[in-house]
C-alpha cells in the first residue's frame, strides 16, 4: 500500500475503512431493493473528549460506558458510520509514513471495538500548512458530500438516519444531506468558531442538545420500546 503511492495520496480517500458487509451490501441487489437505515457519529468530542489534538495518533482509548451504549443502540440500525474531520495531517509540512500506519492502525483497532461499516473522513482544511490539504473541500463539514458518498454506497434512506456530533457543523452537514434527527452533545465548543473553517457561529438548524454521549442512547432506546 504505502509502496505504491504518495503518503498525500492515501489521505486524499475520504473512505479510510470500508466493511466487507457495507461492500458485500452494495453488490446484492436483492438488499439493495430497500433502502437502509444508519447512525452516524462524530469521534472528537463526540465518542472521546476533544483533546484539541487528534487521538487517532495516540494511544486509542474508548470508555467502556459509551462502547456498551454505541453497541447496543446500534442494533436497532442497519449501519454505523463514523464520519469526522481530521486536520491533523493538513497541519504537518512533512508527514511521515509511521504517523500514518499508526492512524491506519488505530482505525483498524476501533472498529475492533465498534465494529463500524465505515471510516469517513476529510483531512483538508482551508489554511493547511501542507500545500496537498490546502482546500475548502465539500467532504469538509459542514459541507454534506461524505453523508451523500454514504448514502450512495449503503443506499439509505437518511429521513432513517440519525446523526450524533458534538458542533453545529455536525448539525449542518447532516441536515443538508437529508437528516432530520440530529444531536449534540453538550460541550464548550459547540458553537466555537474555528476561523477559516467555514464554521459558522450560531445554530442554523434544529438539533437537539444532551449533556452526554450515553443520554442520547438513552433516549433513542426509550423511544424504540414506547
Amino acid at each position: 500500500m504505502y509502496r505504491y503511492f504518495s503518503k498525500e495520496k492515501i489521505l486524499q480517500n475520504h473512505i479510510q475503512f470500508q466493511s466487507k458487509r457495507a461492500s458485500l451490501r452494495v453488490c446484492t441487489k436483492k438488499l439493495l431493493r430497500k433502502q437502509r437505515s444508519a447512525l452516524f457519529l462524530d469521534i472528537d468530542g463526540t465518542i472521546w473528549p476533544d483533546s484539541g489534538k487528534s487521538l487517532m495518533l495516540g494511544d486509542l482509548v474508548l470508555d467502556h460506558s459509551i462502547q456498551w451504549s454505541i453497541m447496543n443502540i446500534r442494533k436497532h440500525f442497519d449501519f454505523l458510520i463514523l464520519i469526522t474531520n481530521q486536520s491533523l495531517f493538513a497541519q504537518m509540512v512533512n508527514i511521515d509514513t509511521k504517523d500514518i500506519r499508526r492512524y491506519s492502525k488505530n482505525i483498524s483497532a476501533l472498529h475492533r471495538l465498534l465494529r463500524f461499516d465505515l471510516f469517513l473522513v476529510c483531512h483538508h482544511h482551508p489554511h493547511a500548512q501542507n500545500r496537498n490539504f490546502r482546500f475548502l473541500c465539500n467532504y469538509r463539514k459542514p459541507g454534506s458530500e461524505m453523508f451523500t458518498l454514504a448514502q450512495e454506497i449503503l443506499n439509505l434512506d437518511l429521513k432513517k438516519c440519525i446523526m450524533i456530533g458534538d458542533r453545529i457543523t455536525d448539525v449542518i452537514a447532516a441536515t443538508d444531506a437529508g437528516i432530520v434527527n440530529n444531536f449534540i452533545v453538550k460541550n464548550a465548543n459547540v458553537f466555537y468558531r474555528n476561523e477559516g473553517a467555514n464554521e459558522p457561529k450560531r445554530p442554523l438548524y434544529p438539533f437537539r442538545l444532551t449533556t452526554s454521549i450515553e443520554e442520547v442512547f438513552q433516549k433513542l432506546s426509550e423511544s424504540i420500546h414506547a
